[in-house]
């Protein structure tokens, strides 16, 4: 899984923001603002370890590669609604669920929710899944 975001200077910093992640920090150098998103993403799913890939994209953009995408789904997921403003229970409603366990259960990352799921709990959400499918480069032996 990837998700991009944008990086520029403002000032003596390098600003780094990623929407999908609602997550911004900053930088004195373009590697270090890179560098602390890195950090945010370990920091925010509670992994020091966790694999993040990042990389600058021409003059403003930037990718992070995840290997294991889970984590960072069920981020997606709690950042998302809290940025609707629903409540568990309000999003498990308009599911057709009488429980929000379930979506609480994708939000921390107990389970990985499908595809069709993802796209389901953002819907309810008002939000849409956008999905880009781009050639990678071969994987080394």
């Amino acid at each position: 899984m990837q998700i991009k975001g944008d990086i520029y200077k403002r000032g003596k910093f390098w600003i780094i923001e990623c929407p999908t992640l609602d997550a911004s920090t900053q930088g004195r150098s373009r590697s270090e603002a890179l560098s602390m998103m890195v950090d945010w993403v370990r920091t925010v799913v509670d992994d020091d370890a966790y694999p993040v890939e990042i990389q600058a994209v021409g003059k403003s953009g930037f990718e992070m590669t995840f290997s294991r995408p889970g984590p960072v789904v069920a981020v997606i997921l709690t950042r998302t609604r809290m940025m609707s403003k629903a409540t568990l229970a309000e999003v498990a409603r308009a599911l057709g669920s009488k429980s929000p366990n379930s979506v609480y259960q994708y939000e921390t990352g107990r389970h990985d929710p499908s595809f069709q799921k993802v796209s389901d709990i953002l819907r309810a959400m008002g939000f849409e899944l956008v999905v880009s499918v781009t050639k990678s480069k071969p994987r080394v032996a």
